[in-house]
């Protein structure tokens, strides 16, 4: 008998609003949709709509004397996101992740090109019941691990405020 790991693959296009007051460390607000995708035939039938994401985090730059330097100094923070399959039989997850910004070009530049990773775990309102939710054949549980990258173009508006445009890949599993 064989088993397969099924789990949903997200890819979203985001845009955001990066707002930092006068200290170094900033808030984030963005908004996308995506595409699920086709991973695995069984789950065809789940794929009706583009999925919707929202995402809050708070970062803090690195420490100007920390090893850090070494990785042009990285971001790290606490990121919330709220996605919305848009599908009844996959509901939607909320999920809270330690987050990390590697800046791919000079950390002082005006445009910043950064690559996001983050780790978290999330809540599925609607897995998978033999009675009630037999269609959803991707999440069994309500509890989801959840894995994010994120490629973004950040350009400053005015005085600390930036436009930010980015993919993100979105996985989310329960190791079944």
């Amino acid at each position: 008998m064989k088993i397969y790991k099924k789990y949903i693959i997200l890819i979203m296009v985001l845009t955001g609003l990066n707002l930092s007051a006068q200290n170094p460390h900033y808030w984030e607000l963005d908004g996308g949709y995506g595409s699920i995708l086709r991973h695995h035939l069984n789950i065809s039938h789940l794929i009706k709509a583009h999925p919707m994401v929202w995402s809050l985090g708070y970062y803090r730059p690195a420490k100007p004397d920390s090893w850090e330097y070494h990785y042009n100094y990285p971001d790290h923070g606490v990121l919330l996101l709220y996605q919305d399959f848009r599908t009844p039989q996959l509901g939607s997850v909320t999920a809270l992740h330690y987050a990390r910004n590697y800046y791919l070009r000079d950390h002082r530049s005006r445009g910043q090109l950064f690559l996001r990773v983050a780790f978290g775990v999330g809540y599925n309102d609607h897995p998978f019941d033999l009675e009630q939710n037999n269609q959803n054949t991707l999440i069994s549980s309500h509890m989801v691990f959840s894995t994010n990258f994120r490629l973004t173009y950040a350009y400053p508006l005015w005085k600390n405020n930036a436009l930010q445009l980015g993919l993100l890949f979105s996985h989310f599993s329960n190791s079944s």
